[in-house]
Parts: C-alpha cells; sequence; structure tokens
C-alpha cells in the first residue's frame, strides 16, 4: 500500500520523509540479518537436539542389557594385580611392625 501527497513536499516534510523511510529501512534490515542468523542456530539447535536424545537412548539401552553386567562389574586385571601387590605390601609391613617391635620389647628389659 502507497500513500501518496495531495500536493509537492516542502523541504522539510522530504526530510522527514527521507528519515522515515531511512529509520524504517535500517529497522527491517536489523530484523532480516536477526532471522538469517537465528534460523541456522535453531535448526541446529533442534538437530542437535533430536540427535543427543537419540544417542542417549541407544547408550542407555547398551548399558543396561543384564546380559553384560557381570562384563562391566568385571575388576580389570591391571587394577586385580595392584589391588594384591598392594595388599601383600601391607602385610609385609605388618610384619616388620611386629618384629620391630619384639626388637624393641626385648632391649627394654
Amino acid at each position: 500500500m502507497t500513500i501518496k501527497a495531495e500536493g509537492p513536499l516542502s523541504e522539510r516534510e522530504q526530510m522527514e520523509t527521507d528519515l522515515i523511510r531511512g529509520l524504517l529501512e535500517s529497522y527491517f534490515m536489523i530484523i532480516r540479518k536477526n532471522i538469517q542468523d537465528g534460523v541456522p542456530k535453531s535448526i541446529m539447535h533442534f538437530l542437535v537436539t533430536r540427535a543427543k536424545a537419540a544417542v542417549h537412548n541407544r547408550l542407555v539401552e547398551r548399558l543396561y542389557r543384564e546380559d553384560i553386567y557381570s562384563e562391566l562389574l568385571a575388576e580389570s586385571p591391571e587394577v586385580a594385580q595392584r589391588r594384591k601387590s598392594i595388599k601383600d605390601m601391607v602385610t609385609m609391613l605388618r610384619r616388620a611392625r611386629e618384629i620391630l617391635n619384639e626388637v624393641r620389647d626385648f632391649t627394654m628389659k
């Protein structure tokens, strides 16, 4: 829709009209840029959210199968070996403490 002036515009009216036209064009350019920036971000957000949900569901589905509980809860051989060596070390240190206590008690008597 176009509104036409009834007669020739004065210089002031022409300046105001040009100013309003410039402001409207700037406003629409800003809105267009915001929409151009927002649409890809929205699309990616929804794609990533959907993909994340799908991957999460698939991982949970695979993780909570009862037939793999024993495999998931099994202790790795490295950890078992380390635990055994530390347990042996604790036993040796306790024995060494007992020996030192015997020597100390023997020298005090």
